[in-house]
């Protein structure tokens, strides 16, 4: 999924899980779009340089989207931050201790679910980096040779969320 598809879902997903706590919230939403940064950096330098954003995907891009999309990273890092937690090394509050890993989970599902193309295969993260196995998902969202940033799905499902977030905020 695009990345402010993925902010528009952790924006309702947050008002579900912390009703009231704006800090968790906004820790959940900024969590939601972690995994995509290095993507976010690369598409913002082809800006830059006239280029069809991410139509060329170097393998050291490829390798540092498969870290940041990695369940089995996922799960080591926030392993590690709990026990250091519950040991007393590292001061988080149990809410924020959840929302972040929270956000970066939703992130990681809806790719797992949405990334499915052969066509894409080849540039898609390995979810499961460093094992060698590749996740496909349920669906494919994107078009091959389209580039379109605006796809039909991501804008239902973000459309979807805002007016569902907007309801939530007046009545929780």
């Amino acid at each position: 999924m695009q990345t402010y598809t993925h902010l528009t879902v952790g924006l309702v997903a947050s008002q579900l899980i912390f009703p009231g706590d704006n800090v968790a919230q906004v820790v959940m939403v900024a969590a939601t779009v972690v995994p995509d940064i290095p993507a976010a950096m690369q598409f913002a330098v082809d800006i830059l340089k006239k280029k069809r954003p991410l139509a060329e995907q170097s393998k050291e891009l490829v390798l540092v989207n498969s870290i940041f999309h990695s369940f089995v990273i996922f799960f080591f890092l926030w392993s590690s931050i709990g026990v250091l937690c519950m040991a007393g090394a590292l001061p988080l509050s149990p809410v924020l201790l959840l929302a972040a890993p929270l956000g970066q989970f939703f992130h990681l599902c809806l790719d797992g679910l949405s990334h499915s193309g052969k066509e894409f295969e080849k540039t898609d993260p390995g979810m499961l980096w460093p094992l060698p196995w590749k996740v496909r998902g349920l669906f494919e969202y994107r078009t091959a040779g389209a580039g379109g940033l605006w796809t039909p799905l991501d804008l239902k499902i973000s459309g979807a969320a805002i007016i569902i977030f907007v309801v939530l905020r007046f009545i929780l």
